[in-house]
């Protein structure tokens, strides 16, 4: 599976981010792969954007918001805990 990532090169305007395709892994231990159908900018990004809350490092992809479908399942994984799964899972500072 293939993704679009969106990094943010340093604090500043839209000329900051750039647009890298990228080719996911398989899920790894205790890991599930989330095809996205649906993701957003919340107010935290736009913060990121222009360095009010900086990130650690630069470049670095920003994004909290998105929705998706449990399409991979690595090991470690309980299937009953996913199954009618309908909620919010939280990811690191990193990409959907």
């Amino acid at each position: 599976m293939t993704d679009q990532i969106i990094w943010l090169n340093a604090p500043g305007d839209i000329a900051q981010f750039h647009v890298e395709h990228h080719r996911c892994d398989p899920p790894g231990d205790g890991e599930i792969g989330i095809r996205h159908e649906a993701i957003g900018t919340n107010f935290l990004d736009v913060y990121h954007r222009k360095g009010i809350y900086p990130m650690p490092s630069y470049p670095s992809v920003i994004g909290a918001e998105a929705a998706g479908i449990v399409e991979d399942v690595g090991p470690g994984v309980v299937l009953p805990v996913l199954a009618g799964f309908s909620g919010r899972i939280h990811a690191a500072i990193f990409s959907f």
